[in-house]
């Protein structure tokens, strides 16, 4: 179904931005 695919995507951008996130704070406080 189109709905359940949308759903897929939505909780898959989600999930890349969050863990973009957790890479970024990772890589700044390597810096520091």
């Amino acid at each position: 179904d189109d709905i359940q695919l949308g759903i897929f995507l939505n909780i898959f951008v989600l999930f890349v931005l969050f863990v973009d996130q957790m890479i970024f704070l990772g890589l700044k406080e390597e810096v520091r």
